[in-house]
């Protein structure tokens, strides 16, 4: 990741001349261990498995790399078996691309990833943006949706993909990016453009996976385009781990899928399947609050932290939270968890030329927070630890 703190990578005697994009938020996963071997003369670098990016809008070459980061916003948490990980990124070459993302890794091998505050200020920009999922040695069967996949495709709405070990599961019509676009290629690259050696690369199988983010527009016109300079619609995914077979992936897919509890400017947060991990990234300086509806709980917090809690059981009374300062800032964070009720409350529907009330009823329901809960106030870490994990644990209730 990259922050104020660090720089891009570096290009040296000519060597990493395309790393630009490697400070990006890159992800490389792995079950064999095989996945990227010798890829690297091949691969798209403006395509990094992992990133979110302007394709292709920023120049590769050795006077791009080493640039300082903007935003200090850029760290996460470490929680036992969980966490999370979360950046603000501000293209620091341009200065005009920029988003924010968060990383949350749940038990049983399960990642979750929310992008949100996408946008381009470059008005000159004619580049489309990109969430890539991976780019690496095709091996064996594509599947999107049960169905296998033998070319480059663009799939509307598709909630499944899947390829040698690796599974996604998307969103259906919750506002986020609905297209995944698979590129299947063969690539032959030039180890001597990276600068580390003359021998010739072999043609290499790819597979590379991204979800093209939509635009948000008012241009209803034939000739909008989803790319170029303006606001771009969020997107989330699930990661499924080490699957033997696309029946495996769909099933764990099915059982243990997270769920996003928001992702906005100022929090992404999202919990998992069993509705006792939640992670949360709130993106502004002063904090911010969200409820929890699967818990039953409302979160608050009064600074730009990275938050994990972790419940004990299914009623949601006693934990652990962790947290940490991703800006590296130091002081007091203050975390109030608050107790929350739903009540249901029916509306009876005027209807008919005189008035009259007929028995069809409204549904609407209210959250209403109660004295239940706990607050708490922890000194965040200063010097050399600025920016890591404290862990408390708490109850709830007496």
């Amino acid at each position: 990741m990259l922050s104020n703190r660090t720089t891009t990578s570096r290009c040296t005697n000519s060597e990493g001349p395309y790393s630009f994009h490697l400070s990006d938020g890159v992800v490389y996963t792995f079950t064999t261990g095989a996945e990227y071997e010798d890829i690297f003369a091949a691969l798209d670098y403006n395509a990094i498995p992992g990133i979110t990016t302007d394709y292709n809008g920023t120049v590769l070459e050795c006077a791009s790399v080493g640039q300082n980061g903007i935003d200090p916003y850029a760290g996460g948490v470490q929680a036992g078996d969980v966490g999370m990980a979360a950046m603000r990124y501000i293209n620091p070459l341009t200065n005009a691309f920029k988003f924010h993302k968060a990383w949350f890794f749940f038990p049983h091998n399960v990642q979750h990833v929310l992008v949100s505050s996408v946008e381009q200020t470059n008005t000159n920009s004619t580049s489309p943006v990109y969430s890539v999922l991976d780019q690496r040695l095709r091996s064996g069967e594509i599947y999107i949706d049960g169905y296998p996949v033998s070319e480059s495709v663009n799939e509307t709405e598709a909630e499944f993909l899947w390829h040698a070990g690796t599974g996604y599961r998307f969103p259906v019509s919750q506002g986020c990016s609905a297209v995944i676009s698979v590129g299947l290629e063969t690539r032959t690259g030039d180890w001597r453009k990276l600068g580390v050696s003359p021998t010739v690369a072999t043609p290499k199988d790819i597979f590379t996976a991204w979800i093209p983010h939509e635009k948000h527009t008012f241009d209803l016109s034939p000739n909008a385009t989803d790319s170029g300079p303006g606001k771009y619609i969020p997107a989330e995914y699930s990661v499924f781990l080490a699957t033997e077979s696309y029946e495996e992936f769909e099933d764990k897919a099915l059982r243990l899928r997270p769920r996003t509890i928001a992702n906005t400017e100022t929090v992404s947060a999202a919990i998992d399947s069993s509705a006792k991990v939640l992670g949360a990234a709130f993106w502004k300086a002063d904090g911010g609050s969200f409820t929890v509806r699967d818990m039953g709980i409302r979160v608050e917090v009064d600074r730009n932290v990275i938050v994990m809690l972790e419940f004990d059981d299914e009623s949601h009374t006693s934990g652990k939270v962790s947290v940490a300062d991703p800006t590296h800032g130091t002081g007091k964070v203050n975390i109030k968890v608050t107790s929350i009720t739903y009540k249901r409350r029916h509306h009876p529907r005027v209807i008919g030329h005189h008035g009259e009330r007929m028995p069809l009823m409204r549904r609407t329901e209210t959250c209403t927070p109660s004295s239940d809960g706990f607050v708490l106030t922890l000194d965040l870490p200063e010097g050399n630890l600025a920016g890591s994990t404290i862990t408390k644990n708490f109850s709830r209730f007496a």
